[in-house]
């Protein structure tokens, strides 16, 4: 199903219109394609040419079981394209003198999560808006800095929540309220929302695991960096604003797109890393693609991945073109480099930096068997699988990984350990935001008001979370046999940890 909910005027030049309406009806022919190749349920899409949303397009199903179509309405969570949305409203607050950039924010802010770190108080909101903060992605109630704030890039979350809670102390609002005075309702966003809304039972589209099946809809609070609720025309109506420089000074634009900080790649099975981490930066809020000048770029770009959820947008803001578009499926970012060609042509080094699998790679087929083996929990299969597509990348850390991961699952589903009760009763108990619990037979696990999970256990002290197979937790002991931490252990390689709570 495909929406056009914008003309261009009459007065445009012929060849513009021209080269519009090609790149328009590209996307239109193309997408649809490109989803099956890809596997995608459900895309949502809007384009923006010479600054002003000109269309956008609806396809495929909200939900892979009742087949319910994406519309223009459709709400997706937008993930990290929150953090943009969040950038703008920060800017829109420096022009009124209300938020200095370069002013450190523990001069407003007292931060529990910080007090035992005397370098936070150099954090400063151009470090959280370019991820120089030093801060992890996410972490529990205690933040540790991985580095002196300002030295280098470390992409962060919980620099953007910290810089959330110092405006909202600035502003005495909270973030959706800010949200909606700064950006929704100057922009026609009536369908966006930090967080959950009670509509959105009905307009939010639905994830699904690599299997294809349908997954439990997430009700987040407000998170600057990650909980945005939108569709792709409310999207493409804030993109078209800042393409124009609606709402900002042009200082501030200007800012917004110039390099603060050189980025390198992702991953470790990124091609060309050396060409990409010449060509790319970050600015206040953008990705950028740029050489190492200190000039503004002219792309400027962002990635959203909130597992099931998979997002991307980018604009120019030469050619005043932009793209963004929004999925519901976990191969979403398999189909991003054909998706923005028909408005932003040439070769991006952002999608290089992120290092998402191709929907036209090889190996690709027994990957996606693998991802489908595991959500059905067929764990030794998937290894199988796994290893077949290592002949095609021997060197790939990242399919290594998942197939040690595999048989880890594999063979604790066989042969789990055994755990006496007295053990599980000792590590029962609160870890900052983590609980353990003893239910039954077994140990569970629960992080905030998340879904609980019954653990597998592979060891002693290591467990599987049972239906979750990119995370797995670790209990760290002192010399006692004393719990003292919970370690999280992520598919991709990164790792978080939260202390046992003192009174316990």
């Amino acid at each position: 199903m495909i929406r056009v909910i914008s003309v261009w005027l009459a007065l445009t030049p012929l060849l513009a219109l021209a080269g519009s309406s090609t790149a328009i009806d590209s996307l239109k022919r193309q997408t649809p394609e490109l989803m099956k190749k890809g596997g995608v349920p459900g895309l949502a899409v809007a384009a923006v040419l010479d600054g002003r949303l000109a269309w956008t397009g609806a396809f495929g199903v909200t939900h892979a079981e009742t087949k319910r179509p994406v519309a223009e309405d459709t709400v997706f969570e937008a993930a990290s394209l929150s953090k943009p949305v969040f950038a703008y409203l920060c800017m829109k607050l420096a022009d009124r003198g209300q938020l200095d950039l370069d002013k450190p924010l523990a001069e407003i802010l007292d931060y529990p999560r910080l007090a035992h770190e005397p370098r936070y108080r150099r954090i400063t909101p151009r470090m959280a808006l370019s991820h120089q903060t030093g801060l992890p992605n996410w972490g529990g109630d205690k933040l540790e800095l991985q580095f002196d704030p300002g030295q280098r890039f470390s992409y962060s979350g919980e620099g953007y929540v910290l810089l959330q809670r110092t405006v909202e102390k600035i502003t005495g609002q909270g973030l959706d309220a800010l949200a909606r005075r700064e950006v929704f309702d100057p922009l026609g966003m009536k369908h966006s929302h930090f967080g959950w809304r009670d509509d959105y039972e009905k307009l939010a589209a639905t994830g699904h695991n690599p299997g294809g099946a349908p997954q439990t809809k997430n009700r987040p609070d407000a998170n600057a960096a990650a909980t945005l609720h939108t569709t792709a025309a409310d999207y493409g109506r804030f993109l078209a604003a800042f393409l124009s420089g609606a709402g900002l000074s042009k200082a501030s634009q200007r800012a917004m797109v110039t390099p603060a900080v050189r980025v390198k790649p992702w991953n470790n099975d990124v091609e060309n890393a050396a060409e990409i981490e010449d060509n790319l930066a970050w600015g206040l809020g953008w990705g950028l693609e740029t050489g190492r000048g200190g000039e503004p770029a002219d792309i400027f770009w962002h990635w959203g991945d909130n597992g099931v959820f998979k997002a991307f947008v980018i604009g120019d803001i030469k050619t005043k073109r932009g793209l963004v578009y929004f999925t519901n499926g976990t191969e979403g970012l398999a189909i991003v480099e054909p998706m923005i060609a028909p408005l932003i042509a040439g070769k991006r080094w952002s999608t290089g930096y992120l290092g998402y699998e191709r929907y036209d790679r090889k190996g690709r087929d027994q990957r996606l068997a693998a991802e489908r083996l595991m959500a059905e929990g067929r764990y030794l299969a998937a290894a199988e699988q796994y290893q077949a597509a290592q002949k095609h990348y021997p060197d790939s850390d990242n399919l290594r990984r998942r197939e040690g991961w595999a048989r880890v699952l594999g063979k604790a589903e066989r042969e789990p350990a055994t755990i006496p009760g007295s053990l599980m009763a000792a590590y029962a108990g609160t870890y900052g935001p983590r609980k353990l619990t003893v239910e039954g037979d077994a140990l569970h696990y629960q992080r905030g008001e998340g879904t609980k999970y019954r653990l597998i256990p592979a060891s002693e002290t290591l467990f599987l979370l049972d239906g979750l197979d990119w995370f797995r937790i670790e209990i760290a002991r002192d010399d006692a046999g004393k719990p003292l931490k919970i370690v999280g252990h992520y598919l991709n390689g990164n790792r978080d940890e939260s202390p046992r709570d003192p009174d316990q």
